[in-house]
């Protein structure tokens, strides 16, 4: 299984790259949208794991790009972010993510949970 975690905090991507590796899952790390958009087309992840709030491209235009891509469409998106107006939670899930949890309200083991759920409905 592998996971695209595209977020700017270099302490956000270490600790969930420690977790998500302990369950054998491999993790490919971006630090922006448009780059995180390049990943996802070379890598073609079974998960994205997606801040909203990137430099170059914000987390709305990568769920609108990603699941605007045939090849990438079926890829579940779960988005981690501040971002927690109920506006912004609408629009997420309103373009195709899965799940949206706010940042610091699940540890990263509740996620790689959440993420292990998700991939085995595959």
């Amino acid at each position: 299984m592998k996971v695209l975690l595209i977020d700017d905090d270099q302490f956000i991507q270490a600790v969930y790259k420690s977790a998500l590796s302990q369950e054998n899952i491999e993790v490919v790390l971006s630090s922006d949208g448009e780059d995180g958009m390049q990943k996802a087309i070379s890598e073609v992840p079974d998960l994205v794991l997606l801040d909203m709030l990137l430099p170059k491209k914000d987390g709305f235009d990568v769920i609108h790009d990603l699941k605007s891509n045939p090849a990438l469409a079926q890829i579940p998106i779960i988005v981690i972010s501040a971002l927690s107006q109920d506006a912004d939670i609408a629009k997420v899930k309103e373009l195709g993510a899965v799940e949206y949890l706010p940042k610091g309200q699940f540890s990263p083991q509740e996620v790689t949970e959440k993420i292990k759920n998700i991939l085995i409905k595959q």
